[in-house]
């Protein structure tokens, strides 16, 4: 599913539909630097609002490495 620019807020480019949870993870951290709110990015990387968190708290502990972790 693509969501639109409008209804998400985010920059059209990374509109696109997520294919696995590594490319999820990756998009997660940039969303949340842009400012945008956990329920926007969830519904983005079509994730549970708990994921999205998780990454990020996780994200802001360890740094890069975690968007290579399984």
């Amino acid at each position: 599913m693509i969501h639109s620019a409008r209804a998400t807020g985010l920059p059209r480019r990374i509109l696109l539909p997520c294919r696995s949870f590594r490319h999820r993870r990756a998009v997660m951290v940039p969303a949340s630097d842009g400012g945008n709110r956990v329920p926007v990015i969830a519904r983005l990387v079509q994730a549970d609002e708990d994921t999205v968190r998780d990454v990020i708290h996780r994200f802001n502990e360890i740094g890069r490495p975690v968007a290579a972790a399984a």
